[in-house]
């Protein structure tokens, strides 16, 4: 979907029709359900954030003033429902012992392999950012709206996620 296609359809959401709000979601729940799953590692929850999003995106639609910056928006709502579900995660199993915590963490652990596996050893921030730019492919400027950072802090982010991962790519040769 182009971007001045994307802003009719989401100018057309936000009159109320749900024609224009069923594409939208067509065109990005598979990308948010795929961004979600690298934050929480978990199938189900990466459902559950996705679906908090579209829920606050319904609610707050109309009070959105740049329809080109929907997709920003809404890359954030799920970073936002996902960080919230690690947060609730890590409180829970604080409260449970090892032995109940270890069978929670067993569950449904993603399978990595080669490049993908190198991307999950960087850091949080710098991860996200080169999942957000080559595969979600969001401008640095949308970027920095999800991560609620300074244009200049995702390329750095960018800069020296690439200068890890090619770091980590050369030592597995």
């Amino acid at each position: 979907m182009q971007h001045a296609e994307q802003e009719m359809w989401v100018l057309l959401a936000q009159q109320g029709d749900e024609k224009a709000l069923l594409q939208l979601y067509q065109c990005f729940q598979p990308a948010l359900l795929q961004f979600a799953f690298r934050l929480t590692r978990e199938r189900s929850s990466a459902h559950d954030a996705v679906q908090t999003a579209w829920l606050k995106v319904l609610q707050n639609l109309r009070r959105l003033e740049e329809p080109a910056a929907f997709k920003s928006w809404l890359y954030r709502g799920v970073q936002w429902a996902a960080t919230d579900w690690l947060r609730q995660r890590n409180i829970e199993e604080s409260r449970f012992s090892s032995t109940q915590s270890d069978e929670l963490s067993t569950q449904e652990k993603p399978v990595s392999h080669g490049l993908d596996a190198l991307l999950q050893q960087l850091p949080a921030e710098e991860y996200q950012a080169l999942y957000l730019f080559y595969y979600a492919q969001l401008q640095v400027r949308e970027i920095a709206l999800v991560q609620a950072v300074p244009v200049a802090t995702v390329k750095t982010r960018l800069f020296r996620g690439r200068a890890k991962l090619k770091n980590l790519m050369e030592n597995e040769i």
